[in-house]
């Protein structure tokens, strides 16, 4: 074990005051270390520095908990992402949803595993990987992410309805991101508000297909999918004449499941005053790295 940060290097054990605390050394990785239980294969996720001097030019921190024996386990099979959160480590994310399967379309949630992308919501921990997070580089793809897809769609956060809980404008805040750099497309796009308790705003869709994996594995139906290819997909509703033809219904969990303001009830629009709502006064993955999600949802989201 170390108590001075300086001295330590990749694999090393940090002792620290306070119970959590982020302390300033080279590079945020995991370090996947196999062990076996007595009835199952586990896998130790280590807090620990990259010692090369690529990873010491991006300045990034590594949060260490206080003993070096007090490390989260992931078990065997459990994605990146996962196992991160299990350690209060937050991977930006928008296609991921906790009690959902893996999707991997947004890949927001890039990672370098062992210097090579990978999709962090679908890859597997495995033994002795080194992950990088928060890196200069995925930083600024990650914004160049989030800038593409507000700059597909028609996003107007302003007047929206889900602004100040959407997750793709939060994920615009955490990120840092401006003025898209990109230029605008404008695409016309129209409005399914044919069910009475629901609507279906294609201009907001980012194709998570959040929605689509809700209706189908909590909710036991089939309510929407996509359709069209490329540049011309998009979410559809299961029924020739719209959603009011579905058995899609405002308690579905599918209707609690997108980031965005595109699946939305109807007569609930601005209820939580300013101030108030979900990403106000904390940013998107706060609850992640203070550990709440964990002990609320009692994994990883």
């Amino acid at each position: 074990e170390h108590t001075d940060p300086a001295g330590a290097v990749e694999g090393d054990f940090l002792h620290l005051d306070g119970a959590l605390r982020q302390v300033p050394l080279p590079e945020l990785a995991l370090l996947a270390d196999e062990v076996h239980g007595a009835d199952r294969r586990l896998v130790h996720i280590v807090l620990a520095p990259r010692a090369d001097a690529a990873a010491a030019r991006t300045g990034g921190v590594v949060q260490a908990r206080r003993g070096g024996a007090e490390l989260q386990r992931g078990q065997a099979g459990q994605s990146i992402l996962q196992a991160a959160a299990l350690s209060n480590i937050y991977i930006p994310h928008l296609c991921a949803k906790r009690g959902l399967s893996p999707w991997g379309s947004c890949r927001v949630c890039t990672v370098l595993v062992n210097g090579r992308p990978q999709a962090a919501c679908i890859q597997p921990i495995a033994e002795g990987i080194v992950v990088e997070n928060d890196t200069e580089a995925l930083r600024d793809m990650r914004r160049e992410l989030i800038e593409m897809l507000f700059v597909e769609g028609n996003h107007f956060c302003p007047f929206c309805e889900k602004s100040g809980n959407c997750e793709l404008q939060a994920m615009g805040y955490r990120l840092g991101m401006l003025a898209p750099q990109y230029p605008y497309f404008f695409p016309v796009r129209d409005v399914d508000a044919s069910h009475p308790d629901l609507f279906l705003d294609r201009n907001r869709c980012i194709l998570c297909a959040r929605c689509v994996r809700a209706s189908q594995e909590l909710d036991g139906k089939h309510a929407y999918g996509f359709v069209g290819r490329g540049a011309h997909k998009h979410i559809a509703a299961n029924a020739a004449n719209g959603l009011a033809g579905t058995n899609a219904a405002v308690t579905d969990m599918a209707s609690e499941a997108c980031p965005v303001g595109s699946l939305m009830k109807k007569r609930v629009g601005y209820a939580i005053p300013i101030g108030q709502r979900a990403y106000d006064s904390k940013p998107i993955g706060s609850d992640i790295e203070s550990g709440a999600a964990q002990a609320q949802a009692g994994g990883a989201r």
